[in-house]
C-alpha cells in the first residue's frame, strides 16, 4: 500500500474525503490510460474504504488482474454490470465506491449516447447514471497522468451530484465524462490503450 501510494499521488483528496466524511458513495469513471490497474488499488489504499469494480461480462479479462488484488487487499469486489441492482442492494447503507472503465464501447443491444469524440461519432455507456441515481451518489472522473517513470499523477473531476431530478441526467454524465476523456487523450495520447477499439460499429441513423 506504502509503495502503491508513492507511484500513485492524488492531486486534490479532498474531493473524495468530503464525501467520505458524509458517509456518502461515490461512483469513480476511469479508462485505459496510464496504469489503470494501479488506480483503483491506490484510490482503494488511500481512501480507506472500499471500491467494487464494475465490468462487462464480456470483458472480465480486462479487470481480472486488478481485482483479484482489490479483493485481497482493500476490500474490493468485482460486480458483473447486468448483476449491479442485485450486488447493491446488498451493501444498502454502505458507503464505497465503485470504479468503472467507462470507455469501453457498449453492446449494440445497449442503451448509449453518442457524441463526437476524436472526431469520430462514438458511442458511451449510459449505466453510470443509473449507478448514480441508484446510490443517490455523485459522478466523478478520475483523470490519470504520467508524473516521471512508474509515476503518476491522479486528479478528480466531478461530473454530477444528486439530487438527479433532471432526466437528462445520464447525458450529462456521459458528455462530460467524454468530454473529460478528450481531453487528456488529447494531451497524453500515447498513454491511452489505443487497441482497446471505441469504433467497432458505425453510429446507426435511428440514433
Amino acid at each position: 500500500g506504502e509503495e502503491l501510494m508513492r507511484r500513485v499521488a492524488f492531486e486534490n483528496p479532498e474531493v473524495i474525503e468530503k464525501y467520505k466524511a458524509a458517509q456518502q458513495s461515490v461512483v469513480l469513471l476511469t479508462a485505459h490510460t496510464c496504469n489503470w490497474e494501479w488506480l483503483l488499488l491506490a484510490a482503494g489504499a488511500r481512501f480507506g474504504i472500499p471500491i467494487d469494480a464494475v465490468y462487462k461480462t464480456l470483458r472480465l479479462q480486462v479487470v481480472d488482474a486488478f481485482t483479484r488484488d482489490m479483493r485481497s487487499r482493500f476490500g474490493g469486489n468485482p460486480i458483473p454490470f447486468e448483476n449491479f441492482v442485485f450486488e447493491l442492494l446488498k451493501r444498502a447503507g454502505q458507503a464505497r465506491a465503485y470504479g468503472l472503465l467507462a470507455d469501453q464501447t457498449p453492446v449494440k443491444r445497449m442503451p448509449k449516447y453518442w457524441t463526437k469524440f476524436l472526431n469520430q461519432d462514438t458511442a458511451f455507456f449510459l449505466g453510470p447514471e443509473r449507478i448514480a441515481r441508484y446510490l443517490d451518489a455523485p459522478v466523478l472522473y478520475v483523470e490519470m497522468k504520467r508524473a516521471g517513470v512508474g509515476k503518476y499523477a491522479v486528479k478528480l473531476h466531478v461530473l454530477a451530484e444528486p439530487p438527479y431530478e433532471d432526466e437528462d441526467a445520464g447525458v450529462k454524465i456521459a458528455e462530460g465524462y467524454a468530454r473529460g476523456l478528450e481531453a487528456t487523450i488529447r494531451a497524453h495520447p500515447a498513454d491511452w490503450l489505443w487497441i482497446h477499439n471505441k469504433w467497432k460499429y458505425a453510429r446507426p441513423p435511428d440514433e
